[in-house]
C-alpha cells in the first residue's frame, strides 16, 4: 500500500474503506504463541502484641514477574501505528489482493501476540481488634 494509493482518505482515495463501510477484527487462536511464564514470591508476617492481646495484624508482600503474556493489540493501535510508520503492525492488517481494501486483521496471528515482560507487586496489610478474646 503506497501513499499515492491511499490518497487523502476522501476524494483522492483509490482504496475502498472496509467492506460495507464496516471494519472487522478477527480474534481467535494463534498457533505461534509461546506459553506464558511467571516467577513469583511472597513474604509476610502476622503479629499479636502481648501488651494488646485483642489486637492482631499482618503485613504481606507479593511479587510476580510474567513473561510472554498473551494479549491482543487493539485495532485502533494497529491502524494508527501502521499509518504513521508503515512497518510495525502492518502485517496484522489483511488487504484484498484485488482492491487493496481492508478486510480484517491477520489470520495468521488471530490478533493475539506474546507481549513483553510485566511485573506486579503489592504490599497488603490487615488489622483486627476484638472486644474480647476467648
Amino acid at each position: 500500500m503506497t501513499a499515492a494509493q491511499y490518497g487523502n482518505g476522501c476524494a483522492t482515495n483509490l482504496v475502498p474503506q472496509c467492506t460495507a463501510k464496516q471494519c472487522s477484527q478477527l480474534t481467535g487462536g494463534n498457533p505461534q504463541l509461546s506459553p506464558e511464564e511467571s516467577k513469583s514470591w511472597t513474604a509476610g508476617f502476622t503479629f499479636t502484641p502481648e501488651a494488646l492481646p485483642t489486637l492482631s495484624g499482618s503485613i504481606d508482600y507479593y511479587h510476580i514477574a510474567l513473561t510472554g503474556e498473551v494479549g491482543v493489540i487493539p485495532a485502533s493501535v494497529i491502524m494508527s501505528d501502521c499509518l504513521a510508520t508503515l512497518t510495525t503492525y502492518c502485517d496484522q492488517i489483511v488487504r484484498s489482493p484485488a482492491t487493496g481494501g481492508i478486510t480484517g486483521n491477520s489470520l495468521a496471528s488471530g490478533g493475539y501476540i506474546n507481549q513483553t515482560k510485566h511485573q506486579h507487586w503489592c504490599w497488603t496489610r490487615e488489622r483486627d481488634r476484638r472486644a474480647d478474646r476467648f
